[in-house]
């Protein structure tokens, strides 16, 4: 459980610092450096275009970081639903009731 918890902290400084404003400029002034573009037409378009791919690592490296967290949420969940399902003193309703902590939801009660 403690590796879990590990694991979201360190999924959650990689999301602060790499959607961050300031490494996108960074990594913006690198590399425009680095292609050696000196005319300001060129290293206008030039930032336009890393601002573009930055941009699109940003959004796929946000993606896998939260399927990361969701795996993380329902591995919690589930073990939550798998120390009630095999405890033999849970009664019917604690059983009814796990099943919507492991399913993300809550169950509706009939009125």
């Amino acid at each position: 459980m403690k590796l879990l918890t590990v694991w979201r902290n360190f999924l959650e400084a990689v999301k602060k610092y790499v959607l961050s404003d300031y490494l996108k400029k960074l990594v913006v002034s690198y590399a425009v450096k680095a292609l050696g573009i000196g005319s300001s037409f060129g290293s206008w378009l030039a930032v336009l275009v890393v601002k573009k791919m930055y941009d699109i690592g940003a959004a796929e490296v946000k993606k896998e970081i939260t399927k990361e967290e969701t795996k993380l949420d329902n591995a919690k969940d589930n073990q939550k639903y798998d120390t009630i399902i095999k405890d033999p003193n849970s009664s019917a309703d604690d059983i009814k009731n796990a099943a919507p902590d492991f399913l993300g939801g809550t169950v509706n009660k009939p009125k």
